[in-house]
């Protein structure tokens, strides 16, 4: 009988799936990579996140030790002593170890049809370094077999032999058969083979940079010669070849990095004459026409070219900003500036970089793989110099067609960002120059460059929102950027502005008649866009003084040129004003739901891009919506035709000053916007809240710009000959009548046609109310403006109990600083004609004068006497009687300035505070207040400037507070004390005092 069997344990074989890494693979059509199987014992088998650690430690120690081994390297091979014998061992060395490393591998993977693992993949990158420390340094050792020879060497003296040039010659050619021996290793093994790649790719570039910038430098005599140059190139090619072979992304942008790198590190290390300078920097040119040949390579896959271009632009604005800034020349090989002679000027280092970019990377831009080169290249025109930046300039203008209208490859997303780049550095270009005070002919170069790129921009710009290739935005931004600079707003030839002006409002009506009064709130925030930028250029030429004609258009000092483009915009635009945006419109559609910004949803814990219904988009219109008169293309306009006449103009002679005082042309021309407001409001379909507080806004900004202009005039003519007497300005009366009679016609016309209750809004007619009290700080006249709009905001204030104007309205008399008292005017006139000039001076409160606290005192006694009507519209809704008193007392104190009111005020507080306690109902504390009004009565009568007795001053205030409880006495006999009491007022507590709750009660407290 056989002895019986123990079961062997089962062997769990998996085979890792051929898949290709899409995070690193570099190829578009790459074959999967054939793995080894794994065979592990049952409970014992290592996942994949241990596995990424082993990995992870064997390239730590890795590491670690071949840091050990280049230290002892270095320390022998860059001995000044080292011997020739010192560099055969380093060579015998390194190609003995490289030889066991790979003899090992080859034997190990010989049976597994040589598939490697992760530790025979370290091993061949092992023996792939050890390969390179003995290849570089045999080929040194074979230099050294021709010491004291000149084919490899220079003897300086006796004993003195140095290698030459040549062996930078031999050592490169070392380096490109060992990578060719390599390539031919890497193509017999399969598996795991990345980092043998990786070794084989970097070693090119690390024995460039690090026996480029010491040894070869010393071979070659500090110079970056030809030998080195070459040597750069070819070893460049070799390395992205090899990386590109590698199939690992990694590979090659870690190699394309390094490349770009390298002319950087020569430019700072080689030591020559101004002259020579920029010789290593310049081999730069040919690095960017190899990457741009691997670039264009369709095999490569195109997302990791994209993402590389931004890596690749990168850098060469970085080696354009050093060119720039170490004034770096251009030197390839017998092409250089001095040799260019007047062309050095439009061939410079920094040209010739963005040139080569342009040049050679052209082809893969085609291919939609560098998407971020020609954002770039845009981007670098701001860094290229003034004087050298023609020929950039140029193909810009002449390339931008092709891209935006020709080419069918080109992604929106591209397009706009390369245009506004391009219109970005464009106006920052043109800011440098005037900064560096560079005429603006002379900032590109040429004379018409500066006309020509402006002019292309715009067209460019144009053609391309036509074909929707471009976002309105970016159209807009092209419009600004051109608007900003001084090819616009700075323009050596008149009619430039004038030009430009026009085109806006053509592209501002287009956008409006492209569209219906029903269209989408997208398209009209398009059109509004283009009608905002048309006006905001224009107010800005007017703040500047651009809008200029021919001397003999202007008369008198006026400049009705800009009351024409004002009235010109409004009347072109104006059939949009159903369709345009309004100022709230505009600021609350930024980040909408209704602009079709991407929204979170929490629920997928994704960004999404909202699409609004039409219900959706009318509920927004209707809650920010001021109306239709807070639309740009009427604000900018009317302020235009108002403000800027007399912000472009000025009071320059004796004759201008005399046309302006006797004949106020410019004035009588206001009457034309301010007629027009009236229109506009009349004209609407419902006169809701917030149209009247933006009218009254809307004519405050009409209205700022010549009160302020006259208000000037008016504080200089007391000290100019033959206008000290002179009272009655034409000028600011006409200003006046006009600003008054705008709010009062609208009154009227609201009176007569009624109140849209649908559109009331109490917080927009307490604006209204700000804005009358505003306006009426314009006044120009000596108050013919001041005292009917502040009647009104006071009386209108009163009626729908709008508390803050009423607060506010007194600070109109403490903003003008007495002035309508004091400058020629009526207020200063009626003062002198009743003789009453001591009323107009001014006080030690906020310095108002006694006319202006009277003022103050009737308006708040009439705003405290308002609270004693108890059949309001509005209920019971209380005024601010605190502040009204507190105001009263201002008033008060400015009217009688002599007295102490530091002893007369709490007499003045103690009566509003039992007025208020009847008015509101509250008379159980009127007992004591008349307690209260006793002791302030003795602090006020001692306060006369007629010294009284003490006994008299106790009698006299015991006497008045008598009176004054006779008078609530009186008043309760008469049923008025209790008239504003609450019948069914709850009773309060212990410590209140209780108010009689019938007539028998009332009746007993005078028993």
């Amino acid at each position: 009988m056989a002895a019986p069997r123990r079961k062997a344990l089962a062997v769990q074989t998996s085979v890792m799936p051929n898949t290709v890494n899409s995070g690193t693979s570099l190829l578009a059509n790459a074959q999967p990579t054939v793995r080894p199987m794994t065979v592990a014992a049952p409970g014992v088998r290592i996942d994949e996140s241990e596995r990424s650690l082993v990995r992870f430690s064997q390239l730590i120690m890795l590491a670690i030790a071949i840091g050990a081994i280049w230290i002892s390297i270095i320390g022998i091979a860059f001995d000044d002593s080292a011997t020739n014998a010192d560099f055969a061992v380093l060579a015998f060395g390194g190609l003995l170890s490289a030889g066991l490393a790979i003899g090992w591998i080859e034997v190990q993977s010989r049976g597994n049809d040589h598939q490697l693992r992760d530790v025979q993949d370290y091993m061949l990158g092992v023996g792939f370094f050890f390969a390179t420390v003995g290849v570089v340094w045999g080929a040194r050792f074979v230099i050294g077999l021709f010491e004291g020879g000149d084919l490899f060497g220079n003897s300086a003296g006796p004993g003195e032999w140095a290698p030459n040039e040549n062996g930078i010659y031999v050592q490169t050619m070392a380096m490109l058969g060992m990578m060719a021996a390599q390539y031919a290793l890497l193509h017999r093994f399969k598996g795991e083979t990345k980092f043998g790649w990786a070794v084989a790719s970097y070693a090119p570039m690390i024995v460039l940079i690090a026996a480029g910038m010491n040894i070869w430098l010393n071979w070659s005599g500090g110079v970056v010669s030809y030998g080195i140059g070459i040597s750069m190139i070819v070893l460049s090619i070799a390395a992205m070849q090899m990386a590109l072979k590698s199939n690992n992304s990694i590979n090659m942008i870690v190699v394309v990095i390094a490349s770009g790198i390298a002319p950087f590190l020569f430019e700072a290390a080689h030591d020559v004459s101004p002259e020579q300078s920029g010789g290593a920097l310049s081999l730069l040119v040919f690095i960017i026409a190899i990457q741009g040949y691997y670039a264009s390579k369709e095999e490569l896959r195109s997302d990791i070219m994209q993402r590389a271009s931004l890596v690749l632009i990168a850098e060469i604005i970085l080696a354009m900003l050093y060119a720039r800034s170490s004034e770096l020349n251009l030197v390839l090989g017998p092409l250089t500036t001095e040799t260019l002679g007047g062309l050095g000027d439009y061939f410079s280092l920094t040209v010739m970089l963005w040139v080569a970019v342009l040049v050679f990377y052209f082809p893969a831009m085609l291919q939609q793989r560098l998407p971020w080169i020609p954002i770039g290249l845009a981007f670098a025109l701001m860094v290229i110099p003034t004087d050298e930046s023609t020929l950039p300039w140029l193909i810009t203008v002449a390339i931008l067609p092709y891209l935006l209208l020709i080419s069918k490859v080109t992604r929106r997303w591209v397009a706009n960002s390369t245009l506004a780049m391009t219109a970005a550095s464009f106006i920052l270009v043109d800011f440098i120059a005037q900064v560096n005070e560079v005429s603006q002919v002379d900032t590109y170069g040429i004379i018409g460059l500066h006309l020509i790129i402006p002019i292309a921009l715009v067209t460019v710009s144009e053609f391309a929102l036509r074909a929707s290739k471009i976002d309105i935005q970016v159209h807009m931004l092209v419009i600004g950027c051109v608007a900003l600079s001084r090819a616009v707003l700075f323009a050596e030839e008149w009619y430039m502005p004038w030009v430009f002006v026009t085109y806006l409002l053509y592209l501002a009506r287009r956008g409006f008649d492209e569209i219906g009064e029903d269209a989408e709130l997208a398209e009209r925030w398009k059109a509004t866009l283009a009608a905002l930028l048309a006006n905001v250029v224009m107010m800005a030429l007017v703040i500047t003084g651009r809008l200029d004609v021919p001397d003999f258009i202007e008369f008198g000092g006026y400049r009705l040129q800009v009351f024409a483009i004002g009235l010109l915009s409004y009347v072109i635009l104006r059939s949009g004003h159903k369709k345009e945006f309004d100022v709230g419109m505009i600021l609350g559609w930024a980040g909408s739901a209704v602009s079709g910004a991407p929204r979170y949803d929490p629920a997928t814990n994704t960004w999404q891009k909202s699409t609004p219904s039409s219900l959706e988009a009318d509920e927004w219109t209707a809650k920010h919506s001021w109306s239709p008169l807070g639309r740009s293309s009427l604000i900018i306009p009317f302020i235009m035709m108002t403000a800027g006449i007399f912000i472009a103009n000025g009071i320059n002679s004796d004759e201008q000053i005399e046309n302006f005082v006797t004949m106020p042309i410019g004035i009588l021309l206001l009457s034309v916007p301010i007629g027009l407001l009236v229109w506009e409001i009349l004209g609407l379909e419902t006169i809701t809240s917030r149209a009247r507080s933006t009218a009254v806004w809307v004519l405050f900004g009409m209205g700022l710009g010549p009160a302020m202009f006259i208000n000037a005039l008016r504080s200089e003519l007391g000290e100019m000959a033959g206008y000290e007497d002179k009272f009655l300005l034409p000028a600011a009366l006409l200003l006046d009548a006009l600003l008054v009679a705008a709010p009062l016609v609208v009154a009227w016309a609201i009176g007569k046609r009624g109140i849209d209750k649908a559109g009331i809004s109490p917080n927009a007619d307490a604006a209204a109310m700000m804005g009358l009290v505003a306006l009426a700080c314009l006044d120009s006249s000596g108050g013919l403006l001041l005292l009917p709009i502040i009647g009104l905001a006071t009386f209108q204030s009163v009626r729908y109990r709008h508390s803050l104007p009423l607060m506010v309205a007194p600070f109109a008399f403490i903003f003008t600083q007495n002035i309508w008292l004091e400058f020629q005017g009526l207020g200063w006139k009626a003062v002198q004609v009743f003789g009453i000039e001591y009323l107009a001076e001014r006080s030690w409160a906020f310095g108002l004068s006694r006319l202006s606290g009277g003022l103050i005192i009737a308006q708040m006694g009439y705003v405290l006497a308002a609270q004693l009507r108890k059949d309001h519209p509005l209920g019971t809704k209380p005024l601010p009687w605190i502040g009204a008193w507190v105001w009263l007392a201002v008033g008060l104190i400015a009217t009688f300035p002599y007295l102490d009111w530091f002893q007369w005020m709490p007499l003045v507080f103690t009566i509003g505070l039992m007025f208020n306690s009847w008015a509101n109902g509250q008379v159980q504390y009127l007992p004591l207040l008349g307690l209260a009004q006793f002791f302030s009565l003795l602090v006020a009568l001692s306060a006369l400037p007629n010294s009284m007795d003490p006994l008299d001053i106790f009698s006299y205030s015991a006497l008045i507070s008598g009176v004054t409880a006779m008078g609530w006495s009186a008043l309760h006999e008469n049923g008025i004390l209790y008239s504003n009491s609450d019948e069914k007022a709850s009773e309060g507590g212990s410590m209140m005092l209780k108010t009689p709750s019938t007539e028998e009660e009332r009746g007993g407290l005078n028993d």
